[in-house]
């Protein structure tokens, strides 16, 4: 999902709100907040945090999860 508008409107509070309500008990949740100049959205590729999110609350997962995890991606 992408979330877009003006500076200051309160986008990160939906987002958080959102994922509240929503994530714990359907899925993993990464955000990233990316910078965007004239029109042009600008992701800077060494941004690691949100992986990492991802990456821990899988490996908090039980076996059978894990292995779940692995036949997926595999």
């Amino acid at each position: 999902m992408l979330v877009s508008g003006y500076s200051g409107i309160g986008k990160s509070s939906v987002v958080h709100e959102l994922h509240k309500v929503l994530v714990p008990p359907r899925g993993l949740f990464a955000s990233r907040q990316v910078r965007s100049v004239q029109g042009v959205t600008y992701l800077i590729p060494r941004s690691r945090k949100p992986f990492q999110s991802l990456i821990r609350a899988i490996l908090t997962k039980s076996e059978a999860e894990l292995n779940s995890w692995r036949e997926g991606i595999s």
